[in-house]
């Protein structure tokens, strides 16, 4: 999958990230906000092309988990279903399947990750995948909109967590958004790796509605998009 991109002015481009992590998503409640960080690879298979990713949980809101632990992610399988050039360098791939699972380390043989290099490697799902199984789920969308000038996109989608730890600490709404950017090399991807995710997932903790959570919601929108790492 070759996608780098160009992208809107950020007037044009925030409420468009926005509109992808909204739509489709839980209705208002106490939200968890799951910050990520990580990189990507695809693996291509006749005509499909795979999608993966590895990473970090940068941080939660409310403060749940335990704050000395560690906590990665594996996203996985995400299979392309089509590609539309919107013109202008714009681009939108769209993926089926996937899943977005949480670890925890539990103690110090597997507080640590590594990203090695061209993954799947020998560090890289194993050393993000070898704790506590936290909270994961299946993926029904997922869809990335890159700008091949600019090198910078979206990524949003919607999905369902179904396990892990945490899992039964959830409302009785286990949908969760998925939402984020993506940038190309020479924002610190590791070698052999594609792109940058950066972002957040959206869901409920229990169903109480809460005016803040729209307050939240924004200011992980907004996040999300100024921390943009400077290019080597």
């Amino acid at each position: 999958m070759s996608i780098g991109p160009r992208i809107l002015s950020w007037r044009t481009f925030l409420p468009l990230l926005a509109a992808c992590l909204i739509a489709g998503g839980p209705s208002l409640a106490y939200p968890l906000l799951i910050d990520y960080t990580g990189f990507t690879w695809t693996e291509s298979d006749g005509q499909q092309t795979s999608m993966f990713a590895v990473g970090v949980i940068d941080d939660f809101t409310p403060d749940i988990p335990d704050p000395t632990a560690t906590f990665t992610y594996f996203l996985s399988d995400l299979e392309l279903s089509q590609v539309q050039d919107l013109g202008g360098g714009f681009f939108f791939y769209d993926y089926s399947g996937g899943r977005f699972d949480m670890y925890q380390s539990t103690d110090a043989s597997n507080a640590g990750y590594e990203y090695g290099s061209d993954p799947p490697n020998g560090t890289a799902p194993s050393s993000f995948t070898d704790g506590l199984y936290w909270l994961g789920g299946g993926l029904s969308s997922f869809s990335v909109l890159i700008d091949t000038i600019a090198e910078i996109g979206t990524v949003s989608g919607v999905g369902a967590y179904d396990g892990g730890a945490f899992y039964g600490q959830l409302g009785e709404d286990a949908l969760f958004t998925f939402g984020g950017l993506t940038q190309a090399p020479g924002s610190g991807v590791p070698p052999g790796y594609e792109y940058r995710i950066d972002g957040q997932l959206n869901a409920n903790v229990q169903p109480i509605p809460e005016p803040a959570s729209l307050l939240l919601l924004g200011g992980g929108l907004l996040g999300a998009l100024v921390r943009r790492r400077k290019r080597d």
